[in-house]
């Protein structure tokens, strides 16, 4: 029989084998693409093969890393609104592809792409899909499980129709509860054949004999007595088992697969605002991410405020595609009254009922990512608790309203001059008219942050915990140590701990000599002498209903203003693309992609050479490589802000520091150091 294109088989198995576009070639490695199709069944390898073309085919015209990331997020959302439990032939193409994928992440990161830069739904699209993976496989040895049990039990209850077993071994409980009130077994030892141990057959009929109708029709009795002579092999009659005996046997029977248990006592039935509370509960008891746990209250919320708090067990199928069909209707807060903005259910009735003139709907990512996602995880845990029975409901529906995702751009030479030649950098009317011009000099925590942001690549919520300690010079050379807390001082309190983003966020970046050029070590020198143990007093944090804190809030507050203020009108640029600002000037240097990562905070687990020599200090090559990184708008920078510093020192400008008086201090400094 003749392969079919892209089969090959070896050694009685079948395998997948594709020569690649050279493009694709080039960016993957490897020209030739080949995977174990694991059968020696033809049939279904084809079936398996076909499963695997479909990705291939679509990758195989990429020309680029963008162009291919951006085929393979479209390639995971269709393999991730499959219906779940999927086909073994299913499962098996989405476990190559997810190698795959493994694979060229660390290609991409190796070659210096970002792949959060690149498209930020790649890595939760990967991750859900990696857990489908693992989840169905599980599935899938389950099942297999439980057929092979059932085909045993099928077997033997063959085998007793047959008479191949002994009678008594039928009439044994199936359950070692049952065994708990059993007081007698059958006295007399069971018989085995010393003849023919080899076959076993029915009572009555010789080898190769087979039974006269009229003896077919006849019942059997096993208990007579074979009038062949036998070998009697004694067995000893089992006794009743103990309370704690039973107990045992039957907690061990109910980790085997297969075996039926007993109903599970009927929970009272709830609510979703009462599974909601629940959830909650579990989660921060687990700590999860505060983050997405807020997402999942307010789209559950949704559900309670439109479909009247249903029972779980009442959101069947039709109520799961009816929450569907609403979702794409939500619109955004912008031109919505303020009143109507508290909650999803508002928002939405709001549109239903003054239609949308000046209205937006919610972007495809914020919609897919965001709520449905968040559904997906809510549904999850209730069936992982048993609270909800009925099959997992699925959430997919968008409308070609959904307004499309836009990526941030870095800020342009001009924008970058129009926003440090504003009055808070060159000068300024007073502390608090910082955006007027006039002849004082503030460098207060907004100056700081919008100079670091530029300068160290931080995240807005990254600056305003900064601690005077967290400046620290080795060899001369200053570093800012983003960190929960300083070691060499001991263990602090959970409390007490400064939390950031992820895990990676925790870096060593050196500082910019331009930000020392500006003054930065005075500060630290003037705070230090009024017990001040923080970098920027007087930055506010943001509360979040869960009581967390949101520290970026002050200076992306500040940052709607100035974009006004300059005239910045892309939508593609807010405060965070001084970030990839700071990151374009990295890519522009010598400096190796993994201190790129650390730089940028981001993780490199999935780059194993990145993860061996030290990870806080930087190469000498690196470190001299950024603290003297320079371009035409570092210059324009530099001449702006330094201009206005060498007048200050001149007398020509009003040097202001409100912050050294307590009084200038933020609320929650002021509550956190016991200051009035």
């Amino acid at each position: 029989m003749a392969l079919p294109s892209y089969m090959s088989r070896r050694e009685g198995r079948y395998y997948l084998q594709v020569r690649l576009a050279r493009p694709l070639a080039a960016l993957i490695g490897v020209p030739l693409y080949r995977a174990s199709l694991r059968t020696c069944d033809y049939r279904q390898a084809r079936l398996r093969l076909a499963e695997c073309l479909a990705w291939i085919y679509r990758m195989n015209d990429s020309v680029d890393y963008p162009d291919l990331i951006e085929k393979n997020v479209a390639q995971l959302r269709i393999y991730l609104s499959d219906a779940v439990p999927f086909s073994e032939e299913r499962l098996l193409a989405r476990r190559h592809y997810e190698e795959l994928l493994k694979n060229l992440t660390r290609r991409v990161e190796a070659q210096g792409w970002d792949i959060d830069m690149l498209n930020p739904d790649y890595r939760p699209l990967f991750k859900r899909f990696v857990w489908e993976n693992t989840e169905v496989e599980a599935w899938h040895k389950r099942a297999e499980g439980v057929r092979q049990y059932e085909r045993g039990r099928a077997d033997m209850q063959m085998a007793l129709a047959f008479g191949a077993v002994p009678q008594h071994v039928s009439t044994v409980p199936a359950h070692p509860r049952e065994l708990r009130n059993r007081s007698t077994y059958p006295a007399e030892p069971f018989s085995i054949s010393a003849h023919d141990t080899s076959t076993v057959e029915p009572h009555g009929f010789g080898a190769g004999h087979l039974a006269r109708p009229e003896e077919r029709d006849q019942p059997t009795d096993l208990s007579q007595p074979s009038p062949t002579p036998r070998r009697v092999a004694s067995v000893v009659a089992p006794q009743p088992l103990t309370d704690l005996e039973a107990d045992e046997v039957e907690r061990r029977d109910e980790g085997a697969v297969g075996i039926e248990h007993r109903p599970e006592p009927q929970k009272a039935p709830l609510r979703f605002s009462e599974a909601l509370a629940a959830y909650e509960e579990a989660d921060i008891r687990n700590k999860g991410n505060a983050d997405a746990r807020s997402i999942v209250k307010l789209i559950v919320q949704f559900i309670i405020d439109k479909l009247g708090d249903p029972l779980l067990a009442d959101f069947d199928k039709e109520a799961a595609a009816r929450l569907d069909a609403m979702l794409p209707d939500i619109p955004d807060r912008k031109n919505i009254p303020r009143e109507h903005t508290v909650s999803l259910a508002a928002r939405y009735d709001y549109a239903q009922e003054h239609g949308w003139t000046k209205l937006k709907r919610l972007t495809e990512a914020r919609l897919r990512n965001g709520y449905h996602n968040a559904l997906s995880r809510f549904f999850d845990w209730l069936i992982g608790q048993k609270l909800y029975l009925l099959d997992k409901p699925e959430f997919s529906r968008t409308s070609d309203e959904n307004l499309v995702s836009i990526e941030r751009d870095a800020f342009s030479t001009d924008e970058v001059r129009k926003i440090f030649s504003l009055p808070l950098f060159t000068g300024c009317e007073s502390a608090k008219r910082m955006w007027v011009k006039g002849d004082c000099l503030v460098q207060n925590h907004l100056y700081w942050g919008y100079v670091m942001s530029f300068l160290t690549g931080v995240r807005p919520g990254e600056l305003g915990q900064i601690e005077l300690d967290d400046i620290e010079a080795v060899d001369g050379i200053y570093y800012l140590q983003l960190r929960g807390f300083d070691p060499k001082k001991g263990r602090v309190a959970r409390k007490d701990v400064k939390r950031f983003k992820t895990q990676a966020s925790h870096r060593t970046i050196p500082l910019h000599p331009l930000i020392l050029d500006l003054g930065l070590l005075d500060r630290i020198e003037d705070l230090r002498s009024i017990g001040c143990p923080v970098l920027f007093p007087e930055w506010q944090p943001y509360p979040k209903p869960n009581g967390e804190m949101r520290w970026g809030q002050p200076l992306t507050k500040s940052f709607q203003y100035l974009k006004e203020k300059v005239g910045i009108d892309r939508f593609d640029v807010s405060l965070y693309s001084s970030r990839h600002w700071f990151a374009d000037l990295i890519d522009n240097s010598d400096i190796k992609d993994a201190t790129r990562r650390r730089l940028m905070g981001h993780s490199g687990k999935a780059d194993v050479a990145s993860r061996y020599g030290r990870k806080r200090r930087l190469t000498n090559r690196d470190l001299g490589e950024l603290t003297m990184i320079t371009s035409s708008v570092i210059d324009e920078m530099a001449r702006l802000l330094l201009n206005a510093k060498e007048r200050a020192d001149a007398g020509e400008l009003t040097v202001l520091k409100p912050w050294l008086t307590q009084a200038n201090w933020s609320p929650y400094y002021k509550t956190k150091f016991g200051r009035k």
